[in-house]
């Protein structure tokens, strides 16, 4: 309003710059943390899965792009058999990058990448 009224164009722009700054600052800020999150997650990868390893990162990579999952998401976007599928996320789940999405299903079920997902809410819950 003290735009319109007054003039103050000098208070507005320098609010703006001011949150402009802080969401630079604050997507800066996730954008290391999911770095230093792929780069912990590689490092289990590599010590868990053995042969597989191949396959643990291209999972990895597919959930960075869509952090929520099923195993037939898996076999046909990987292009491996259905059992392979289920023991890669099995092998995800146990190292605690993949967590069922609903507790207790035995079919169809899906997962989500839940650290990733933290990462991008942390700051978007409402005031």
């Amino acid at each position: 309003m003290n735009v319109r009224q007054r003039g103050a164009h000098e208070e507005w722009v320098a609010f703006l710059c001011k949150c402009l700054t802080k969401s630079a600052d604050d997507a800066i800020e996730s954008l290391n943390r999911l770095v230093e999150l792929r780069r912990r997650n590689l490092e289990r990868l590599g010590k868990a899965t053995g042969a597989s390893v191949q396959n643990g990162q291209r999972l990895l990579g597919l959930l960075e792009a869509s952090p929520f999952m099923g195993i037939s998401d898996v076999t046909e976007k990987l292009d491996i058999a259905r059992t392979t599928a289920s023991k890669l996320v099995e092998g995800f789940e146990r190292l605690g990058i993949l967590v069922q999405r609903e507790a207790g299903r035995r079919r169809y079920r899906t997962f989500q990448y839940e650290e990733y997902l933290s990462i991008l809410r942390q700051g978007s819950e409402p005031l």
